[in-house]
C-alpha cells in the first residue's frame, strides 16, 4: 500500500498499488464510452479523496478518457454506479443498441424440413433455432454475433422486429414464435428481465480470450493479475 502521512508520521491516506477503479470502461447516457485513466492529484501530488475498496465509501476522483477525445473528471462512487447500471446480475454488460445482420450454417433447418408429423400423423412446425446467429452492435461500437438460440430469449421483440424488417420471419428458425410474440409484444416487453451479454467485459472490466490477450492487458494495466490467476 501506498501512505500519504503528516508530518508527525500519521496516516492520512491509504491507496493501494493496484487501483481498481483504473482502467474501467464506463458508458454515459448519451452513448459516450470512456475509461478510467488517472487519479486526479493535488498541487503537492497528493491524490484528491480517500481510497476505500467500497465503493460507497472511496471518495477519490478520476480522469476519465472518453472516446471523442474529452477529459473529465468523476468520484469513484458515480463511477460503480455507473458501471453496476450497465450490467445483468453477473457483471456482464448488457447495453445492445441494434441487431445488425444475420447469418446460418449448414446446420439450419430448411424450408422444405420446417414441419414434422407427430404421433397421430399431424404436421406441426420443427421449433429449432438450430444454425442460427445474429450479428449485435452494441452502445461502445464493437459487434459481435450470438446464437439466435440465446437472442429469442434475451431479446425477443428486438429479435421479431430485425426478422420482419429483413424479411425472414417465416424461415423456419422463426416462423414456430415469431407470430405469436407480435401478438404478445407489450407483456414481453415488460416481462423481460435479462439482455443479451457483452461478453468481453465484466464489471467494466475487459477480460481475456487468450493468453496472449492476458499478457496484453497486464502490460497496459502494469501488473501480472491475469498471470497470476491463470497459474
Amino acid at each position: 500500500m501506498e501512505d500519504d502521512v503528516d508530518f508527525c508520521g500519521r496516516v492520512l491516506n491509504q491507496q493501494p498499488l493496484y487501483d481498481k477503479m483504473l482502467n474501467l470502461e464506463i458508458e454515459l447516457e448519451n452513448g459516450s464510452i470512456g475509461k478510467v485513466a488517472n487519479r486526479i492529484v493535488a498541487p503537492d501530488g497528493r491524490a484528491l479523496g480517500t481510497y476505500n475498496d467500497l465503493p460507497p465509501l472511496n471518495t477519490m476522483m478520476y480522469e476519465i478518457e472518453f472516446d471523442d477525445g474529452n477529459v473529465k473528471e468523476y468520484g469513484a462512487t458515480m463511477i460503480a454506479e455507473n458501471v453496476l447500471t450497465q450490467v445483468d446480475d453477473d457483471g456482464f454488460s448488457t447495453s445492445m443498441k441494434a441487431i445488425v445482420d444475420r447469418m446460418k450454417d449448414n446446420d439450419a433447418i430448411h424450408k422444405e424440413d420446417a414441419c414434422v408429423a407427430d404421433r397421430l400423423g399431424r404436421q406441426r412446425p420443427r421449433k429449432s433455432t438450430k444454425g442460427r446467429k445474429l450479428q449485435v452492435l452494441w452502445n461502445d461500437g464493437t459487434q459481435s454475433w450470438i446464437d439466435l438460440m440465446f437472442l429469442k430469449e434475451s431479446s425477443t421483440v428486438d429479435v421479431t422486429e430485425f426478422a420482419q424488417a429483413y424479411g425472414i420471419d417465416d424461415e423456419p428458425a422463426f416462423k414456430w414464435w415469431v407470430p405469436y410474440t407480435l401478438r404478445k409484444r407489450d407483456v414481453i416487453i415488460s416481462a423481460v428481465k435479462t439482455r443479451a451479454r457483452r461478453t468481453t467485459h465484466k464489471y467494466g472490466v475487459e477480460l481475456p480470450n487468450s493468453v496472449a490477450h492476458a499478457k496484453e492487458l497486464d502490460a497496459a494495466t502494469g501488473n501480472t493479475m491475469w498471470m497470476d490467476a491463470m497459474k
